[in-house]
């Protein structure tokens, strides 16, 4: 009865979004709603009433953090496209070039920029290129998801560095086996991708089907050697780029018209990322930016305000809106783009404090163990669930895998072959189910300019394939004893010395 108690949020939150088919603030407030008095009466922990209220506050605090993300990036997409031509005004390019630029932007430049970035930076990036393939709003939302593909690579990989501490593993370690569990889910992945673009008009050739393929397989394979050799923090930037400057030498299509011409749109976007890398991986830069912090309490995560991605997509925006028209542009866009993203903030303040609330009071530790107490060995199977729940609940890879790893990983006893396995399972798994959440459907339909319970029905055989390909790895798992693992950490350095 205990069990079910705590998981009626979770029930409430699934059952209005898949039965009902309401919005998402809908779902948060029924979650939100269901987990204060099942936290203050019936949790592992029960929370007193100031303490379930300072839950939902860091909740909203994080919430209010991610949602600046999206109302940054509305309010930057409108300073670059403000004075441009609308998308049916330019010239329609070749069916070829759709389709190379479809893949470039859902495998390539879209992951790219939110491994830089985060907090679904990439979406905001591919959106405007799909929009102007002449896709319908909904096409142009679910391809746009295709960005968030490598999330364990993420925010310079910083949910797999949280994973990796609380496995007890080396990070390095974890992004080669969230690298190669991530091939057969990639190829999947691409395999709706194909499915998706035909059916929007975008078809392809038996080449560009090869060619896509071996894209990657390559990118993968760069992946997993650069996370091993380089450290999962640079990982994804790195096997991207060099993917991405060898897709644009072979085809070579880049004429000097073509680059005055898209020039105006790329340098916003160019600029964004270089000031982002800029202020993480620079030393100096670095201190300079923690040095401003602002926490609503003192238990609350820190807020760096010129470390946070929405703090330079409103500055870098309003200088392009003063640049192109003036000053006194910006409070009428301020303005749109709240009226335009305000809903979607609630429901992602929503959300979060549901997460919050579920780990302050120790209902998602206690669900995983009643799990794990039910159903024995076979437990491990239900590792892909759990993460890719909590993902899709809090939109953070790095909160599911800090909410679930170290419970998780206890499954494997004392087996490091499987330890390993397990933290890459829950790794891939909370990042791949972050991809539907429902701050990235809101994030995603605005940018289309389309409503996200449409986008909702189209978007499930996306969260759909990692639950599959995850699941039939646990089973392996499973099935295998800790030697059985050909990656375990000493061979690994072994491998890699002798390939040297």
């Amino acid at each position: 009865m205990d069990y079910l108690l705590w998981s009626l949020p979770l029930i409430g939150i699934l059952a209005t979004l898949l039965l009902f088919r309401t919005t998402a603030l809908v779902a948060g407030t029924v979650g939100l709603a269901l987990a204060v008095p099942v936290s203050v009466f019936w949790a592992p922990k029960t929370l007193g009433i100031d303490e379930a209220v300072n839950a939902c506050t860091i909740g909203a605090w994080v919430g209010i953090s991610v949602g600046a993300v999206l109302l940054g990036g509305l309010f930057f997409r409108r300073a670059v496209y403000d004075s441009l031509p609308a998308p049916q005004e330019l010239e329609s390019p070749p069916a070829t070039d759709k389709r190379r630029t479809a893949f470039r932007a859902c495998f390539l430049l879209g992951p790219f920029a939110e491994s830089a970035t985060g907090y679904g930076v990439g979406q905001l990036v591919i959106a405007p290129v799909l929009g102007r393939l002449g896709l319908k709003p909904t096409e142009v939302a679910v391809l746009g998801l295709f960005s968030q593909i490598l999330v364990p690579w993420g925010a310079l990989a910083n949910g797999t560095i949280v994973g990796a501490q609380f496995a007890g593993v080396q990070s390095s370690n974890l992004g080669l086996h969230s690298a190669i569990i991530s091939l057969p889910l990639l190829l999947a992945w691409l395999a709706l991708f194909w499915r998706i673009a035909a059916a929007a008009g975008i078809k392809g050739s038996s080449a560009s089907y090869v060619s896509e393929a071996a894209y990657v397989v390559v990118l993968v394979l760069l992946l997993a050697s650069l996370s091993y050799t380089l450290g999962p923090e640079v990982a994804g930037m790195a096997a991207l780029g060099i993917v991405i400057s060898v897709s644009f030498a072979l085809t070579n299509g880049l004429t000097k018209k073509a680059v005055r011409s898209t020039l105006p749109t790329v340098l916003p976007f160019v600029c964004l990322i270089v000031v982002l890398i800029a202020v993480r991986a620079v030393p100096g830069l670095n201190a300079l930016a923690k040095t401003f912090e602002v926490r609503p309490t003192s238990d609350a995560p820190p807020l760096y305000l010129f470390l946070h991605p929405a703090f330079w997509l409103f500055a870098i925006g309003s200088g392009l809106f003063v640049v192109r028209n003036g000053w006194r542009v910006l409070a009428r866009n301020f303005a749109a783009v709240w009226t335009a993203g305000k809903r979607s903030l609630f429901s992602i303040i929503a959300f979060l404090a549901i997460s919050q609330i579920l780990s302050a009071s120790g209902m998602a530790e206690g669900l995983a163990d009643g799990l794990k107490a039910l159903l024995g060995p076979a437990a491990i199977l239900i590792v892909p669930l759990l993460g890719g729940v909590f993902g899709y609940i809090t939109s953070a890879s790095s909160v599911s895998n800090g909410l679930l790893m170290h419970s998780q990983v206890t499954l494997a006893g004392n087996e490091a072959g499987k330890i390993i396995w397990i933290a890459a399972i829950q790794n891939v798994a909370a990042a791949a189910l972050t991809m539907v959440s429902p701050v990235r459907l809101a994030l995603i339909s605005h940018l289309a300019g389309t409503d996200e319970r449409g986008v909702l029905r189209k978007v499930w055989p996306l969260a759909l394939a990692p639950l599959v390909i995850l699941s039939a790895v646990a089973g392996w798992v499973v099935l295998s004893s800790g030697s059985a693992s050909i990656f375990h950490g000493a061979q690994i350095r072994h491998i890699v010395a002798y390939s040297r």
